[in-house]
């Protein structure tokens, strides 16, 4: 869990304007442990996803040796192939659905340990300068300027994972719902498959209306 330091001398000094108020919600309701928790999941199940694809490559190179000549025989192949092809593009899709998740894990921790340093060392300043009825003024100047700064890199942070997970994530969310498709195809002409069967997908829905906003992200999307 984020450890909050103490800025209660920027807050007064503020004027209710310091940390508490305008950069602490937004980090408080976000978790990167809870991110790489997601993303260990999600690691599992690409491995899965490997094992099936090495199985694959394994059976229609056991086929072809069985079976090495005949239209049934290319047909075979050809759809095999076609499997294949399709689970290395999902192994790749959740490679960069993992590479983004790292990089959302990431930022949200710089965000906090630097909530955790600057503060940790501006507060003790402010609440000594507050002390002192002649140096107040350079008091709120210090706490409303830190605080300020905190704000800006925090919303420049927001702004990036709103992009992730606004335009990146969903792309990829896209890629893979595509490439459910391909698979739907290729099962369709396959008289064992039941008629109208379609996989199942799940959308990426970055949490609140502004992407990563100050209730965090759904780790949920993408885990069944």
């Amino acid at each position: 869990m984020f450890a909050i330091p103490n800025s209660s001398a920027m807050d007064a000094a503020a004027h209710g304007g310091g940390p508490t108020s305008r950069v602490l919600p937004w980090i408080a309701g976000t978790d990167p442990e809870q991110v790489l928790r997601y993303l260990a999941q999600l690691t599992g199940q690409l491995t899965k996803i490997t094992g099936i694809v090495n199985q694959i490559g394994d059976a229609r190179g056991a086929l072809r040796t069985a079976w090495p000549s005949g239209s049934a025989s290319n047909g075979a192949i050809t759809k095999f192939t076609q499997a294949l092809t399709a689970f290395q593009k999902i192994t790749q899709a959740v490679a960069a659905l993992q590479a983004e998740i790292q990089a959302v894990a990431m930022a949200l921790r710089l965000v906090q340990n630097g909530y955790r340093a600057v503060v940790g060392s501006v507060n003790p300043t402010v609440a000594a300068l507050l002390s002192n009825p002649y140096t107040r003024h350079a008091a709120a100047a210090l706490s409303t300027s830190t605080t300020s700064g905190l704000a800006s890199y925090v919303t420049a942070t927001k702004a990036a994972l709103d992009t992730i997970g606004l335009v990146r994530m969903v792309a990829i969310a896209t890629q893979l719902a595509t490439i459910a498709n391909e698979l739907e195809t290729l099962l369709s002409n396959d008289s064992a498959v039941a008629a109208g069967r379609t996989p199942a997908m799940t959308k990426v829905t970055p949490t609140g209306s502004g992407g990563f906003g100050t209730g965090g992200w759904d780790a949920r999307a993408l885990s069944s």
